[in-house]
């Protein structure tokens, strides 16, 4: 039992390491703890500690690289336009708040910003449908095939009536 203890410390801490392991941080540091609750039912309190130190160094490094992608994805969120929507709320609001102090030069520049908000965000609103929508969708709006669908419909109640 002492020549697996020491094997697997031997071991361990190689395959934890070598590059080609493709498995994740926590699962590794899960398996570690696993065998550190079993050489501690066998009474191996030191090997089981050192095993537990192994795998608290494992989730340190999956917590440093979760944090280092939420990191990237805040940067690149940061160099983003804001928002189509939030633009627009927000020169509608400055444009009410100069429309209040009677300042019409600012009113004007501010119903510029908000009218090219309104038309990004209409864009934005169109390619999000369209995304959503999917290549499978037919080429025609919504609103043409259900006028299409109900003369069809009308068509065949006439036709019904006909045949009787």
């Amino acid at each position: 039992m002492k020549k697996l203890a020491v094997f697997l410390l031997i071991i361990l801490p190689v395959v934890a390491q070598e590059p080609g392991d493709a498995r994740n941080p926590l699962e590794k540091a899960r398996e570690l703890e696993r065998k550190a609750g079993k050489l501690l039912d066998q009474g191996q309190r030191g090997q089981a500690f050192e095993l537990l130190a192994q795998a608290a160094k494992l989730r340190d490094i999956a917590r440093a690289e979760t944090t280092k992608a939420k990191a990237k994805t805040k940067k690149k969120k940061q160099g983003q336009k804001p928002r189509a929507r939030k633009a627009a709320n927000n020169a509608l609001a400055a444009m009410d708040a100069s429309l209040m102090n009677n300042d019409l030069k600012k009113t004007r520049r501010h119903a510029e910003e908000a009218r090219k908000a309104l038309g990004r965000w209409a864009r934005e609103l169109a390619a999000r449908e369209k995304r959503l929508m999917g290549k499978s969708a037919p080429k025609e709006p919504l609103l043409k095939r259900v006028e299409s669908l109900e003369k069809q419909l009308a068509e065949l109640r006439r036709m019904l009536r006909n045949s009787r």
